[in-house]
Protein backbone atom coordinates (compact mmCIF):
# COMPACT_ATOMS: atom_id res chain seq x y z
CA UNK A 1 0.00 0.00 0.00
CA UNK A 2 1.55 3.51 -1.02
CA UNK A 3 0.27 6.63 0.21
CA UNK A 4 -0.13 8.78 -2.81
CA UNK A 5 -1.92 12.32 -1.53
CA UNK A 6 -2.71 13.69 1.71
CA UNK A 7 -4.27 17.35 3.23
CA UNK A 8 -6.13 18.01 5.91
CA UNK A 9 -8.08 21.06 6.34
CA UNK A 10 -10.15 22.34 8.80
CA UNK A 11 -14.12 23.44 9.47
CA UNK A 12 -15.85 24.43 12.79
CA UNK A 13 -18.85 26.55 14.25
CA UNK A 14 -17.91 27.69 17.24
CA UNK A 15 -21.47 27.74 19.22
CA UNK A 16 -24.99 26.35 17.71
CA UNK A 17 -26.48 28.41 15.22
CA UNK A 18 -23.15 30.52 14.21
CA UNK A 19 -21.58 31.01 11.01
CA UNK A 20 -19.64 27.75 9.75
CA UNK A 21 -15.56 28.62 9.10
CA UNK A 22 -13.81 26.84 6.78
CA UNK A 23 -9.47 26.90 7.10
CA UNK A 24 -8.13 25.62 3.69
CA UNK A 25 -4.95 24.51 2.95
CA UNK A 26 -2.85 25.47 -0.08
CA UNK A 27 0.06 22.92 -0.06
CA UNK A 28 -0.24 19.14 0.10
CA UNK A 29 1.19 17.56 3.07
CA UNK A 30 4.46 15.29 2.13
CA UNK A 31 3.27 11.83 2.55
CA UNK A 32 5.74 10.08 5.13
CA UNK A 33 6.58 10.73 9.05
CA UNK A 34 2.85 11.43 11.04
CA UNK A 35 0.56 12.01 8.45
CA UNK A 36 1.39 8.58 7.07
CA UNK A 37 1.20 7.33 10.95
CA UNK A 38 -2.20 8.88 11.06
CA UNK A 39 -3.77 7.92 7.97
CA UNK A 40 -2.93 4.41 8.75
CA UNK A 41 -4.61 4.43 12.02
CA UNK A 42 -7.54 5.56 10.85
CA UNK A 43 -7.51 3.61 7.84
CA UNK A 44 -7.26 0.48 9.69
CA UNK A 45 -10.42 1.40 12.23
CA UNK A 46 -12.49 2.27 9.31
CA UNK A 47 -11.76 -0.89 7.63
CA UNK A 48 -12.34 -3.13 11.33
CA UNK A 49 -15.66 -1.20 11.92
CA UNK A 50 -18.82 -3.24 11.85
CA UNK A 51 -21.02 -0.28 11.29
CA UNK A 52 -20.07 0.50 7.67
CA UNK A 53 -22.45 0.53 4.96
CA UNK A 54 -21.51 -0.16 1.04
CA UNK A 55 -23.05 1.35 -1.83
CA UNK A 56 -22.49 3.34 -4.66
CA UNK A 57 -23.07 7.08 -6.03
CA UNK A 58 -27.16 8.19 -6.33
CA UNK A 59 -27.61 9.06 -10.25
CA UNK A 60 -29.95 11.96 -8.94
CA UNK A 61 -27.49 13.01 -6.78
CA UNK A 62 -26.50 16.65 -6.12
CA UNK A 63 -23.52 15.83 -4.64
CA UNK A 64 -20.24 17.65 -6.35
CA UNK A 65 -18.04 14.54 -4.75
CA UNK A 66 -18.19 12.32 -7.65
CA UNK A 67 -17.69 14.89 -10.87
CA UNK A 68 -14.33 16.51 -8.92
CA UNK A 69 -12.77 12.78 -7.91
CA UNK A 70 -13.95 11.60 -11.57
CA UNK A 71 -12.24 14.49 -12.64
CA UNK A 72 -8.75 14.37 -10.26
CA UNK A 73 -8.54 10.91 -11.72
CA UNK A 74 -8.59 12.46 -15.04
CA UNK A 75 -5.94 14.79 -14.33
CA UNK A 76 -8.45 17.71 -15.28
CA UNK A 77 -7.74 18.80 -11.85
CA UNK A 78 -5.24 18.66 -9.15
CA UNK A 79 -5.68 17.53 -5.81
CA UNK A 80 -5.22 20.41 -4.24
CA UNK A 81 -8.15 21.86 -5.94
CA UNK A 82 -10.26 19.02 -5.89
CA UNK A 83 -10.03 18.96 -2.06
CA UNK A 84 -10.72 23.05 -1.54
CA UNK A 85 -13.63 22.66 -3.86
CA UNK A 86 -14.87 19.72 -1.76
CA UNK A 87 -14.60 21.53 1.50
CA UNK A 88 -16.67 24.55 -0.42
CA UNK A 89 -19.86 21.93 -0.08
CA UNK A 90 -19.08 20.36 2.92
CA UNK A 91 -19.52 23.58 4.49
CA UNK A 92 -22.76 24.60 2.29
CA UNK A 93 -24.20 20.84 3.36
CA UNK A 94 -23.35 21.55 7.32
CA UNK A 95 -25.81 24.95 6.73
CA UNK A 96 -28.28 22.11 7.51
CA UNK A 97 -27.02 20.80 10.70
CA UNK A 98 -27.09 23.73 13.26
CA UNK A 99 -25.25 21.52 16.48
CA UNK A 100 -21.33 23.36 16.81
CA UNK A 101 -18.42 21.30 16.24
CA UNK A 102 -14.67 21.58 15.27
CA UNK A 103 -13.72 19.04 13.30
CA UNK A 104 -10.37 18.39 10.88
CA UNK A 105 -10.68 17.26 7.70
CA UNK A 106 -8.02 14.70 6.03
CA UNK A 107 -8.35 13.72 2.58
CA UNK A 108 -5.59 10.77 1.09
CA UNK A 109 -5.07 8.84 -1.90
CA UNK A 110 -3.75 5.69 -1.44
CA UNK A 111 -2.54 2.55 -4.10
CA UNK A 112 -3.65 -0.94 -2.86
CA UNK A 113 -2.15 -3.16 -6.17
CA UNK A 114 -2.49 -0.82 -8.30
CA UNK A 115 -5.60 0.61 -8.20
CA UNK A 116 -7.07 4.12 -6.33
CA UNK A 117 -8.52 4.84 -3.32
CA UNK A 118 -10.28 8.39 -2.33
CA UNK A 119 -10.81 8.85 1.68
CA UNK A 120 -12.16 11.03 3.90
CA UNK A 121 -12.32 11.41 7.35
CA UNK A 122 -13.71 13.88 9.86
CA UNK A 123 -11.26 14.01 12.78
CA UNK A 124 -12.35 15.40 15.92
CA UNK A 125 -9.84 15.85 18.97
CA UNK A 126 -10.28 14.24 22.32
CA UNK A 127 -9.58 16.20 25.57
CA UNK A 128 -7.85 14.45 28.32
CA UNK A 129 -5.34 15.53 31.30
CA UNK A 130 -2.02 15.39 32.11
CA UNK A 131 0.53 16.08 34.60
CA UNK A 132 3.31 18.56 32.84
CA UNK A 133 6.90 18.38 34.31
CA UNK A 134 6.20 21.21 36.98
CA UNK A 135 3.35 18.71 38.52
CA UNK A 136 0.83 21.04 37.32
CA UNK A 137 -2.60 19.19 35.96
CA UNK A 138 -3.73 20.69 32.17
CA UNK A 139 -5.48 19.66 29.62
CA UNK A 140 -4.70 18.57 26.07
CA UNK A 141 -6.17 18.09 22.52
CA UNK A 142 -5.12 14.40 21.03
CA UNK A 143 -6.90 12.27 18.13
CA UNK A 144 -8.26 8.76 18.67
CA UNK A 145 -8.26 6.99 15.57
CA UNK A 146 -10.99 4.80 16.98
CA UNK A 147 -13.46 7.05 17.33
CA UNK A 148 -14.76 8.04 13.90
CA UNK A 149 -17.30 10.56 13.13
CA UNK A 150 -17.18 10.26 9.51
CA UNK A 151 -15.46 8.34 6.98
CA UNK A 152 -15.73 8.03 3.45
CA UNK A 153 -14.07 5.79 0.68
CA UNK A 154 -13.91 5.22 -2.72
CA UNK A 155 -12.25 2.31 -4.95
CA UNK A 156 -12.11 4.76 -7.92
CA UNK A 157 -11.43 1.85 -10.75
CA UNK A 158 -14.68 -0.30 -9.76
CA UNK A 159 -16.68 2.86 -9.61
CA UNK A 160 -15.54 4.34 -13.42
CA UNK A 161 -15.39 1.04 -14.86
CA UNK A 162 -19.07 0.20 -13.22
CA UNK A 163 -17.78 -3.30 -12.60
CA UNK A 164 -19.84 -2.93 -8.36
CA UNK A 165 -22.53 -1.43 -6.73
CA UNK A 166 -20.44 -1.50 -3.43
CA UNK A 167 -17.35 0.72 -4.35
CA UNK A 168 -18.53 2.92 -2.16
CA UNK A 169 -18.01 2.70 1.84
CA UNK A 170 -19.11 5.59 4.61
CA UNK A 171 -18.93 5.16 8.18
CA UNK A 172 -21.15 7.42 10.66
CA UNK A 173 -21.02 8.45 13.52
CA UNK A 174 -23.20 6.47 16.77
CA UNK A 175 -26.08 8.48 18.00
CA UNK A 176 -25.59 11.15 15.54
CA UNK A 177 -28.66 10.55 12.93
CA UNK A 178 -28.91 13.50 11.96
CA UNK A 179 -25.04 14.70 11.09
CA UNK A 180 -25.04 11.40 9.33
CA UNK A 181 -27.77 12.41 7.15
CA UNK A 182 -26.16 15.51 6.41
CA UNK A 183 -22.74 13.60 5.28
CA UNK A 184 -24.54 10.82 3.48
CA UNK A 185 -26.13 13.64 1.21
CA UNK A 186 -22.44 15.63 1.04
CA UNK A 187 -21.03 12.48 -0.28
CA UNK A 188 -23.50 10.99 -2.51
CA UNK A 189 -23.83 7.47 -0.86
CA UNK A 190 -26.53 5.16 -1.63
CA UNK A 191 -26.66 2.12 -0.22
CA UNK A 192 -26.41 -0.87 -2.02
CA UNK A 193 -25.95 -3.60 0.04
CA UNK A 194 -28.09 -5.11 3.15
CA UNK A 195 -25.34 -6.72 5.50
CA UNK A 196 -27.91 -8.34 7.64
CA UNK A 197 -30.20 -9.79 4.57
CA UNK A 198 -26.91 -11.24 3.26
CA UNK A 199 -25.72 -12.26 5.86
CA UNK A 200 -28.55 -14.09 6.68
CA UNK A 201 -28.70 -15.64 3.32
CA UNK A 202 -25.16 -16.89 3.48
CA UNK A 203 -26.11 -18.50 6.91
CA UNK A 204 -29.14 -20.37 5.25
CA UNK A 205 -26.71 -21.43 2.62
CA UNK A 206 -24.21 -22.65 4.97
CA UNK A 207 -27.14 -24.70 7.25
CA UNK A 208 -28.45 -26.35 3.90
CA UNK A 209 -24.74 -28.01 3.51
CA UNK A 210 -24.16 -29.04 6.62
CA UNK A 211 -27.66 -30.61 6.53
CA UNK A 212 -26.74 -32.67 2.93
CA UNK A 213 -23.85 -34.30 4.66
CA UNK A 214 -24.60 -37.45 5.73
CA UNK A 215 -22.42 -37.39 8.96
CA UNK A 216 -23.01 -35.22 11.81
CA UNK A 217 -19.57 -35.54 13.46
CA UNK A 218 -18.24 -33.85 9.46
CA UNK A 219 -21.38 -30.92 9.61
CA UNK A 220 -20.06 -29.93 13.08
CA UNK A 221 -16.76 -29.46 11.97
CA UNK A 222 -17.17 -28.00 8.66
CA UNK A 223 -19.57 -25.30 10.31
CA UNK A 224 -16.83 -24.57 12.65
CA UNK A 225 -14.49 -23.67 10.01
CA UNK A 226 -16.93 -21.59 8.29
CA UNK A 227 -17.37 -19.80 11.21
CA UNK A 228 -13.51 -19.49 11.98
CA UNK A 229 -12.93 -18.41 8.51
CA UNK A 230 -15.84 -15.63 8.82
CA UNK A 231 -14.71 -14.01 12.33
CA UNK A 232 -11.21 -13.75 11.40
CA UNK A 233 -11.99 -11.65 8.11
CA UNK A 234 -14.68 -10.19 10.35
CA UNK A 235 -11.86 -9.12 12.57
CA UNK A 236 -9.74 -7.65 10.10
CA UNK A 237 -12.38 -6.01 8.18
CA UNK A 238 -12.38 -8.45 5.35
CA UNK A 239 -15.29 -9.63 3.21
CA UNK A 240 -16.04 -13.78 3.20
CA UNK A 241 -14.48 -14.36 -0.14
CA UNK A 242 -16.83 -17.93 -0.80
CA UNK A 243 -14.11 -19.44 -3.54
CA UNK A 244 -11.02 -19.13 -0.65
CA UNK A 245 -13.54 -20.52 1.95
CA UNK A 246 -14.32 -23.25 -0.13
CA UNK A 247 -11.13 -24.07 -1.03
CA UNK A 248 -10.43 -23.93 2.78
CA UNK A 249 -12.86 -26.39 3.89
CA UNK A 250 -12.60 -29.13 1.28
CA UNK A 251 -9.56 -29.10 -0.39
CA UNK A 252 -9.71 -32.80 -2.47
CA UNK A 253 -12.62 -30.30 -3.71
CA UNK A 254 -12.31 -27.30 -3.57
CA UNK A 255 -15.07 -25.64 -5.77
CA UNK A 256 -17.61 -27.37 -4.17
CA UNK A 257 -19.18 -25.23 -1.31
CA UNK A 258 -19.08 -22.13 -3.78
CA UNK A 259 -20.64 -23.76 -6.59
CA UNK A 260 -23.80 -24.89 -3.82
CA UNK A 261 -23.61 -21.14 -2.90
CA UNK A 262 -23.24 -20.05 -6.32
CA UNK A 263 -26.71 -22.03 -7.24
CA UNK A 264 -28.33 -20.55 -4.08
CA UNK A 265 -27.45 -17.06 -3.94
CA UNK A 266 -30.42 -14.14 -5.04
CA UNK A 267 -27.28 -12.56 -6.73
CA UNK A 268 -24.30 -14.57 -6.81
CA UNK A 269 -21.60 -13.04 -5.60
CA UNK A 270 -18.04 -14.20 -4.70
CA UNK A 271 -17.30 -11.32 -2.06
CA UNK A 272 -20.00 -11.34 1.20
CA UNK A 273 -19.79 -8.50 3.56
CA UNK A 274 -21.09 -9.99 6.68
CA UNK A 275 -22.93 -8.62 10.03
CA UNK A 276 -20.96 -9.10 13.18
CA UNK A 277 -24.04 -9.18 15.18
CA UNK A 278 -25.41 -11.82 12.80
CA UNK A 279 -22.52 -13.63 13.02
CA UNK A 280 -22.07 -14.13 16.86
CA UNK A 281 -25.54 -14.65 17.14
CA UNK A 282 -24.84 -17.64 14.47
CA UNK A 283 -21.90 -19.22 16.93
CA UNK A 284 -23.78 -18.64 19.97
CA UNK A 285 -26.97 -19.06 21.36
CA UNK A 286 -28.14 -16.76 24.15
CA UNK A 287 -30.79 -15.66 26.40
CA UNK A 288 -31.71 -13.94 29.87
CA UNK A 289 -34.01 -12.66 31.88
CA UNK A 290 -34.40 -11.51 35.72
CA UNK A 291 -33.29 -14.66 37.05
CA UNK A 292 -31.53 -16.57 34.36
CA UNK A 293 -28.66 -16.13 31.95
CA UNK A 294 -28.15 -18.61 29.19
CA UNK A 295 -25.06 -18.73 26.53
CA UNK A 296 -23.39 -21.59 24.55
CA UNK A 297 -21.37 -22.43 21.59
CA UNK A 298 -23.97 -23.70 18.95
CA UNK A 299 -21.55 -26.79 17.87
CA UNK A 300 -23.37 -28.32 21.59
CA UNK A 301 -27.02 -27.78 20.48
CA UNK A 302 -28.05 -31.33 19.50
CA UNK A 303 -26.13 -33.29 21.30
CA UNK A 304 -24.64 -32.28 24.73
CA UNK A 305 -27.51 -29.44 24.97
CA UNK A 306 -31.01 -30.73 23.35
CA UNK A 307 -34.57 -28.67 23.24
CA UNK A 308 -37.99 -29.93 23.57
CA UNK A 309 -40.14 -27.28 22.09
CA UNK A 310 -43.26 -29.66 23.12
CA UNK A 311 -42.56 -29.54 27.05
CA UNK A 312 -39.96 -25.83 26.35
CA UNK A 313 -37.47 -27.38 28.24
CA UNK A 314 -33.99 -27.42 28.01
CA UNK A 315 -31.29 -30.31 28.50
CA UNK A 316 -27.78 -29.63 29.74
CA UNK A 317 -25.39 -32.94 29.70
CA UNK A 318 -21.65 -32.39 30.84
CA UNK A 319 -22.04 -29.10 32.39
CA UNK A 320 -19.08 -26.98 32.76
CA UNK A 321 -16.59 -28.51 35.91
CA UNK A 322 -16.80 -25.08 37.81
CA UNK A 323 -20.55 -24.86 37.66
CA UNK A 324 -21.01 -28.51 38.95
CA UNK A 325 -18.27 -27.39 41.91
CA UNK A 326 -20.85 -25.03 42.67
CA UNK A 327 -24.47 -27.39 42.43
CA UNK A 328 -23.18 -29.82 44.44
CA UNK A 329 -21.48 -27.55 47.28
CA UNK A 330 -25.47 -26.06 47.38
CA UNK A 331 -26.89 -29.31 47.36
CA UNK A 332 -24.57 -30.10 50.21
CA UNK A 333 -25.29 -27.03 52.09
CA UNK A 334 -29.33 -27.60 51.18
CA UNK A 335 -28.77 -31.26 52.59
CA UNK A 336 -27.12 -29.92 56.02
CA UNK A 337 -29.95 -27.88 56.73
CA UNK A 338 -32.60 -30.73 56.00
Amino acid sequence: MSLKHCIIHGIQRPVPGADIQSFVNEKEETVEGPVASLFEQYRQGFQRSALKQFGHFGSDVMSVVPGLARDFHEGKSSFLKMTQTIMGQLKESLEKYEDAFNAKILFAVDDLMEQDQFYIFWINHVEALQINNHNEIQYIDYVDPNKVTFAFKVKIEQWLEESSNQYLTILGSRGNPELNEVMEEFSGFTKGLDKVEQTEEFLNIVEQFADAMPDEQEAREYRSQVMEYCLEQDKTGQPVNVNELSFNIDQKEPTRFAQFAQERQTTPTEEIHTDRARLKRYVRFSGRDKNLTISFSSDRFGEGIVYDSDNDTLVIREIPKSLKQQLVKHQLKSSDHD
